[in-house]
């Protein structure tokens, strides 16, 4: 989705231009930011679940998928901006691959079935009622695509698989964050709440 960018950026990398990407899996968790509190993927699966009435997986919901919660990336950010500084206020050299065209960091902290988020995330909408039962359906790739279009049905439906050795090995990132029921629901309580509260100003 984003390989065409992510070349100019490592290619541009330079003695002078140093550059480095961070490519995170699906983000969750609530944010302490004052403007966006809630990540990308809520309100894409608030949506969808409005729109069929339940949560449901491609075909059996076997794909993998990598997360991380969104103070742990906040924090990966922050060691790759930090280890710039300390370059410019101590003359030194970060070691080889820190930057330039392999400096290539994933956000990777957990990995999660389909299958397995969705059941947690039918508990929770059920319990927030924005849908009325806590199966989750199986549907075709086109069935999917019919019903929340190609890009959900994508980022849903296929495996996206990463390790986070390079971020722990030269940045020392040490992720924390776990996935719970409690998280999740806190999460979807919160994009709720905001949402709610947008309605009512808007």
């Amino acid at each position: 989705m984003h390989a065409v960018a992510d070349k100019l950026v490592l290619s541009a990398s330079s003695p002078t231009v140093k550059t480095a990407i961070i490519s995170p899996g699906g983000v969750y968790g609530v944010g302490i930011s004052p403007f966006h509190r809630n990540t990308l993927i809520v309100p894409w699966f608030v949506d969808g679940a409005r729109k069929t009435g339940d949560v449901f997986v491609t075909n059996q919901g076997a794909n993998i998928f990598t997360f991380v919660h969104v103070s742990d990336l906040a924090d990966l950010y922050v060691l790759l901006a930090g280890r710039a500084i300390a370059e410019l206020e101590t003359g030194t050299d970060s070691p080889q691959g820190t930057w330039g065209p392999k400096a290539y960091y994933f956000g990777a902290a957990e990995e999660s079935s389909a299958a397995e988020a969705a059941k947690v995330r039918a508990t929770v909408l059920k319990q927030l009622g924005v849908v009325k039962t806590d199966e989750v359906k199986s549907r075709t790739v086109q069935e999917a695509t019919d019903l929340v279009g190609p890009l959900l049905t994508i980022v849903g439906s296929t495996n996206a698989r990463a390790t986070s050795t390079r971020a722990k090995t030269l940045l020392g990132w040490n992720p924390k964050g776990k996935l719970t029921f409690e998280g999740t629901k806190k999460e979807y309580e919160k994009y709720l709440e905001l949402e709610k509260a947008r309605k009512g100003t808007a």
